[in-house]
């Protein structure tokens, strides 16, 4: 979970510190207020991002609390914790605008629940300016990205060999992009190769040129992408499935800063930044033969990790609409939101074909929008996520126990509909509800107390 600033209002002091150290343990900057008083100031001096306020306090309720806080910031997540339940204050806080209630006494685990869903819908309504936090066309706000730009920034002014590493489609030519841009070189050619797109006698061609009669099909000389590249940055893409014929070539441009053309006998000299990019894991081909150990070692002077999608979430709603905007311009149409039923379905796709697959995503929707908000995940987009809901098992007392979870979990849920479905229906008359559904009044209360579920006073 990220981080978030949270506000528990209770003037019960043990109460509020209880659910301090509740959100304190996941990392979260937490603040406590003793009276309803305490909290208007404190809102007034701070911003946060969610706030749990007790129902009943002495010198006002959590209903004006949440009403206060609601015209000073909407976006704000408030809870309502209430030793009640009453079912009319629950109805009316949401009504102006609580997100929940939790009623006492409450577990750590139920706490964290409902702030990880408050916080969730929170970051899917949060609006993305276009200034969003990033670096030289990268989009990123998480912590995890914020390591990668001091690196980048760092290693830019150098001549420094860099290696970047990470999954297929997290940006590491973007990550390239921007050492060259942010280097002294910015105003000489950026060249981009896809060493894995091309065979190997052709790859040595492009790279380093040829001679004429090099070859069959030479019929002149050219040169290479080295040469054209001469001043300014050359990044090899898929370095990590180049022939060795190839990587012989590279060691020595490396180190010598020359190369022989293809079918040539006079070296070359070049000055070049050289940027190199992959998705093996380069310490493993050199054990198992594929990659030379020694070109390994000039590789990784200098190396950057970019992680994967899935463990920075707090990237994938700038990025979505940082894409957004981009695609909707070129295609001529006016789509500038997302709504929170996508933003949602978003947040959840654990994303494995990375920021790629999320452009993808985007596109698509723009084209299939009907208006001015993504209102709808595409069904491939949903379909995924319903089938990514929990993490895949991997052994078959895995698979039975995920089976189990959601067996539990889906019964929870329509236990727990049928039992409220009953006591509206019954003005939350135990009894009565008990008798309309066919059960003994003993069984019905069981499932009220598994599931939480307090009658008002005097029901």
């Amino acid at each position: 979970m990220v981080p978030a600033r949270i506000l528990v209002v209770d003037d019960n002091p043990v109460v509020a510190e209880s659910c301090r150290k509740i959100f304190a343990r996941d990392g979260h900057d937490v603040r406590i207020a003793l009276s309803a008083g305490e909290a208007l100031a404190r809102f007034a001096e701070e911003s946060f991002d969610a706030v749990f306020t007790d129902l009943k306090m002495v010198d006002a309720s959590g209903i004006d609390v949440l009403r206060e806080i609601k015209l000073r910031d909407p976006d704000v997540e408030v809870v309502i914790i209430t030793g009640y339940a009453s079912i009319a204050s629950s109805v009316e806080a949401i009504k102006l605008g609580a997100f929940d209630y939790v009623p006492k006494p409450f577990t750590p685990d139920e706490l964290r629940a409902v702030l990880a869903k408050a916080l969730e819908r929170r970051r899917a309504r949060a609006p993305v300016a276009p200034g969003e936090p990033g670096l030289e066309g990268i989009v990123a706000r998480s912590e995890k990205m914020r390591k990668v730009f001091d690196l980048v920034r760092r290693v830019a002014p150098t001549k420094a060999t860099v290696l970047v590493l990470g999954e297929s489609g997290t940006g590491k030519e973007l990550v390239a992009r921007a050492i060259h841009k942010l280097s002294p070189r910015r105003d000489s050619p950026f060249i981009p190769v896809d060493s894995a797109s091309l065979p190997r006698d052709l790859l040595a061609s492009t790279l380093f040129g040829h001679e004429r009669g090099a070859f069959t099909g030479a019929v002149e000389a050219r040169k290479g992408l080295f040469a054209a590249a001469h001043g300014g940055t050359l990044f090899l893409d898929e370095i990590g499935n180049v022939d060795p014929d190839i990587q012989v070539k590279l060691l020595r441009v490396i180190q010598e800063a020359e190369f022989l053309p293809v079918g040539g006998t006079e070296p070359v000299r070049v000055d070049v930044r050289l940027v190199f990019a992959t998705n093996r894991d380069l310490r493993a081909a050199v054990e198992d033969g594929s990659f030379r150990e020694d070109l390994y070692y000039r590789l990784d002077v200098f190396p950057i990790h970019i992680p994967p999608l899935r463990d920075r979430p707090e990237d994938i709603l700038p990025i979505a609409y940082h894409v957004l905007r981009r695609r909707a311009e070129a295609m001529g149409r006016t789509a500038c939101e997302i709504s929170p039923l996508v933003a949602e379905a978003l947040l959840r796709c654990p994303w494995p074909g990375n920021v790629r697959q999320l452009e993808n995503a985007i596109e698509k929707m723009v084209i299939l929008a009907g208006g001015t908000t993504l209102d709808a995940p595409p069904p491939d987009l949903a379909r995924w996520v319903a089938a990514r809901a929990i993490p895949a098992p991997r052994r078959a007392d895995e698979l039975k126990a995920a089976k189990a979870r959601l067996r539990r979990a889906a019964v929870d849920d329509v236990e727990r509909a049928f039992v409220l479905e009953a006591l509206e229906r019954s003005g939350w008359n135990i009894s009565a509800a008990a008798r309309a559904a066919g059960m003994r009044r003993q069984n019905f209360q069981a499932l009220m107390r598994r599931h939480r579920i307090r009658a008002p006073r005097g029901s």
